[in-house]
């Protein structure tokens, strides 16, 4: 089975880009988190831009896919055919799944560098508005803050945990039932493939 002709360039290059689109837009992304300022503005408008590509890349991907099921038809190994595409299909879908993960890591990153700035800054005005606190409470305060942030950190690293592990699992259980659907199908193409008897 041939890709189609409109497709098949950019099938080509995402399947051997998998793990390279996935870095690169993890390392395009992460030059925009905190190590740079970056305002708000740009931040957003550079996600959105983002997530247009994914958005778009998605809807060309499904469109490809759809395609070439169709074209598996015409085929005289049908079951083969939509195996071997399904199997493509997931691979692609994977790859596009994995950015936006990344994406959505991005502006959790991003939130959080936001919630640490108006802390450290609200930090600032009370020192400045109490500058005869000791040494000793400053230094607790301080230790308040930090535990603070850590907690508030392990809150989202653990819903972010959770969430990819609850992705995993729906992609395990449609890959399960993609598999049992591809073995029924095999197994109601038996019949038709075995020789009548000889009398």
């Amino acid at each position: 089975m041939k890709p189609l002709p409109a497709l098949s360039h950019w099938f080509r290059s995402a399947r051997r880009a998998g793990m390279a689109c996935l870095l690169g837009a993890a390392f395009s992304l992460a030059a925009q988190v905190p190590a740079a300022p970056v305002s708000d503005q740009a931040f957003e408008a550079s996600t959105r831009q983002e997530r247009e590509r994914l958005q778009q890349d998605d809807e060309r991907a499904k469109a490809y896919f759809r395609a070439q099921f169709l074209a598996c038809r015409q085929q005289f190994f049908v079951n083969d055919c939509t195996n071997e595409v399904s199997a493509r299909e997931r691979e692609t879908l994977a790859v596009l799944r994995r950015q936006e993960q990344v994406l959505e890591l991005a502006e959790r990153q991003r939130r959080l560098d936001m919630a640490l700035a108006r802390i450290a800054e609200r930090q600032a005005q009370n020192q400045s508005l109490a500058p005869l606190e000791s040494e000793g409470q400053a230094a607790a305060r301080q230790r308040e803050a930090q535990q603070a942030l850590a907690t508030e950190r392990e809150r989202r690293e653990a819903e972010a945990a959770g969430r990819a592990a609850r992705q995993q699992a729906r992609a395990l259980d449609a890959q399960r039932r993609q598999q049992a659907k591809d073995a029924a199908e095999r197994t109601r193409a038996a019949p038709l493939l075995t020789p009548p008897p000889t009398r």
